[in-house]
């Protein structure tokens, strides 16, 4: 539980910091980032309450885990509409915005893809496909 936990918080810091590079660009794709990062934020502090319990509620811990899992998959859509998005307006100009949010999409998606064995743990192989979309689990994608 507690690389669960470190986990998050570093996606977390992640997502902050996208919040931060993306809020000081104007137009639509950056509010609705903004927004999918501030949501999926929302879901793993509610996580982190959960797991820091006496007893955290198993059942309540893998709800909240399935949310955030989908949340960030929306995260990482947007993230790459709004990268196309400010290529296409500002081109070569906002290449260093760009590819620092890229980074930080990066970097998020593969901490919750490496927390996917402590689910495994937690929850078995069967019930984890229902928690985490295939993309988080690579080992059952090659399966496919």
């Amino acid at each position: 539980m507690d690389d669960l936990v470190r986990r998050l918080l570093h996606a977390q810091v992640m997502l902050v910091q996208m919040r931060r590079v993306v809020s000081q660009v104007p137009g639509t794709p950056s509010k609705r980032l903004a927004t999918s990062t501030r949501e999926e934020c929302g879901i793993i502090d509610q996580i982190l309450s959960i797991a820091r319990t006496q007893t955290p509620d198993p059942e309540h811990l893998k709800e909240r885990l399935t949310a955030l899992y989908h949340a960030d998959a929306t995260t990482q859509r947007s993230g790459k509409e709004w990268v196309r998005w400010l290529a296409w307006e500002r081109g070569s100009a906002s290449y260093r915005e760009r590819r620092g949010v890229e980074r930080l999409l990066h970097v998020t998606f593969h901490e919750l893809a490496a927390c996917i064995p402590t689910l495994v743990g937690l929850y078995g192989e069967q019930e984890t496909k229902y928690i985490a979309p295939v993309e988080y689990r690579p080992q059952t994608a090659r399966e496919v």
